[in-house]
């Protein structure tokens, strides 16, 4: 799966790795145009930083799950923040804070979600931590 889409201005890529099954890859779990509008969502709002940006899956106006972790890691757990490596091509994944964490949103981002009352203050602090959480 190669489907290159513009979003925003930005040329956009689905990683068939990140849903197929791939064992050692997060999986998204939402349809392609949800993983599209979690990106657009991001560049929208500049939730980036430095070649890097966070997205979030909105259902009703409410986070949700986007995605599972690798399963490669043990059990797969649920994922609710997305992290896109922004340059020529655009992709992204849905964010395992345990695996890595150069995808912990940065403060301003953090910020803007919790001023648009888009996750509790509980739930920023553990993902600025590093911590895997529900909304």
């Amino acid at each position: 799966m190669t489907e290159h889409v513009t979003i925003e201005g930005h040329s956009y890529v689905v990683k068939s790795d990140h849903r197929d099954g791939t064992a050692l890859k997060s999986q998204w779990t939402v349809p392609v145009p949800d993983e599209h509008e979690a990106f657009r969502t991001s560049v929208v709002n500049s939730w980036h930083r430095a070649g890097s940006g966070w997205g979030l899956h909105l259902d009703q106006d409410s986070v949700a799950k986007l995605g599972e972790s690798a399963r490669a890691y043990g059990s797969a757990a649920d994922l609710y923040v997305a992290f896109f490596q922004l340059g020529d091509i655009c992709h992204g994944y849905p964010s395992d804070p345990l695996r890595s964490s150069r995808e912990i949103p940065p403060a301003h981002v953090q910020r803007d979600w919790l001023d648009r009352n888009l996750l509790r203050p509980a739930t920023v602090r553990k993902i600025g931590r590093g911590l895997r959480c529900k909304p």
